[in-house]
């Protein structure tokens, strides 16, 4: 018998945009540029920005070395 499982809307990954590049997904990004996905996440529900500005502020602090 062949069952049928739709995937979970909630699951599937969508393309995220950052710095003019399209990666597979939002963890596709963060592996990418070395930044845990969860502390993102967190860090822009936390502030009310977007994953996007989160990333960045976490990188300039990176710059900076107070990271």
């Amino acid at each position: 018998n062949f069952f049928y499982i739709p995937k979970l809307h909630g699951m599937i990954e969508k393309e995220f945009h950052f710095h003019g590049e399209v990666y597979k997904s939002f963890v596709a990004c963060c592996k990418a540029y070395g930044v845990a996905q969860e502390y993102i996440a967190i860090k822009a529900k936390r502030e009310g920005i977007t994953r996007q500005e989160a990333i960045e502020k976490i990188l300039a602090l990176r710059e900076k070395g107070t990271l």
